[in-house]
């Protein structure tokens, strides 16, 4: 018997208890990359267990609108892009929490829009991707180097930053699960090509079809 499709299901407690039924059917998965866009979030993936175990997955169509959690856990960066870019030192502000940081005038003018995780268990690294609001009203690009976010790393606030970073994976697993709002569709209640539909994801061990040549499902 085919397995159901998985639906949108805007629920984050939903999205929870469909995931958990893939990991009980031994399927994993790990977030390697995500970019918030226009209240969307495309992002990349490898299976990490099951039958499909190393495939690696790009969704560029992200499937619906994000919700307010995601919204709230990437906020939770934007310090951090501001110690690393030396702000603070350069205020001549000493941070002796960076968790009462989050809403200084300092940190507002960062937003992270993106990371990128790299290395693996014994050598996790994020790269944070974003910009910085100038005095004349517009913004400057950052990306910085790869942040080493285990026990080695030199960078002070690391386990701030990987509690930071694990709870943006884990609301884009919940997001790549159906936790998102669907976006409105015509009167006809037609499926938009254009836009990637949670139901293509497969429950158990089974993956997304994916066209390597052009990284889309």
């Amino acid at each position: 018997m085919a397995k159901s499709k998985k639906k949108p299901v805007s629920s984050a407690q939903a999205a929870r208890e469909i995931m958990d039924i893939d990991i009980a059917d031994g399927v994993s998965i790990g977030i390697q990359a995500v970019e918030i866009k226009d209240d969307f979030c495309p992002y990349s993936y490898e299976v990490l267990t099951g039958t499909h175990a190393g495939f690696e997955h790009s969704i560029k169509k992200a499937p619906g609108i994000i919700m307010e959690s995601l919204k709230e856990s990437f906020a939770k960066l934007n310090v951090h892009l501001a110690v690393v870019d030396d702000v603070f030192k350069h205020a001549g502000i000493e941070i002796e929490d960076i968790d009462s940081m989050h809403n200084s005038e300092i940190a507002q003018l960062y937003t992270v829009t993106g990371i990128k995780l790299k290395g693996g268990d014994e050598n996790a690294a994020v790269i944070l991707i974003g910009n910085k609001y100038l005095s004349g009203g517009s913004r400057m690009k950052l990306e910085t180097p790869k942040i080493a976010i285990d026990e080695l790393s030199s960078y002070k606030w690391y386990n701030e930053l990987k509690a930071a970073v694990d709870t943006v994976c884990d609301e884009v697993k919940l997001y790549h699960y159906g936790n998102f709002t669907p976006v409105m569709e015509d009167m006809d209640d037609k499926p938009d090509p254009a836009q990637l539909s949670i139901t293509d994801m497969q429950t158990g061990d089974e993956t997304p079809v994916v066209d390597f040549n052009t990284g889309k499902v």
